[in-house]
Formats: structure tokens, C-alpha cells, sequence
């Protein structure tokens, strides 16, 4: 793959998130008010994108589906050793 490529993909994808950005609410999942899938499928998507300080509501719920008690371990187990940000060392996990 080229880096022409590669950065286009890239700008895209991140179009992507920018969109679904601008329809989260504030401080809540993507399915309100609880944690569902569709969180972790969208974590996991995001982490993989980097986080991004223009996104804060794309960071904020892949910092919580990351750090719950029952997840955090699944999710350092498969995803820690390959990510640049350790979402998993983030504390205090919650239940």
C-alpha cells in the first residue's frame, strides 16, 4: 500500500468518526444511557483509528469500555501489546 493511500484511507476513516462524533451525546454511549455491543465494536474501531484530540466523545467511550472491570481484562489480553495508547492502564476500573 502506498502512503498516498494510506493517508487517504486514513483522512476517510476518520471523516467517519467525525460524523458519529458530532451525534454522540456528551458523556454517554452510543446506544444511551447503558454500555451495549455496540460500544465495544465501536471502542475497538476507534483504538484502532488512535486517539484523536478533535473526537473527545469517540475517547471517552472507548476509555470506558476499556477501563470496566469485566472488559479491561479482554481487552489488555488482545488489544494492549498492539495499541500505541494503553487504554487498559486507565484507572480506576469501574463495574
Amino acid at each position: 500500500m502506498t502512503a498516498a493511500l494510506r493517508t487517504a484511507a486514513r483522512r476517510r476513516v476518520h471523516d467517519a468518526f467525525l460524523k458519529i462524533e458530532a451525534e454522540l451525546q456528551p458523556d454517554a454511549f452510543v446506544t444511551e444511557p447503558a454500555l451495549s455491543p455496540a460500544d465495544f465494536l465501536f471502542a475497538m474501531l476507534y483504538a484502532w483509528h488512535n486517539k484523536q484530540p478533535d473526537l473527545p466523545k469517540c475517547t471517552w467511550i472507548t476509555e470506558k469500555v476499556a477501563s470496566h472491570a469485566r472488559i479491561n481484562p479482554i481487552w489488555h489480553a488482545n488489544f494492549g501489546h498492539r495499541l500505541d495508547e494503553k487504554w487498559h492502564d486507565i484507572r480506576p476500573l469501574w463495574a
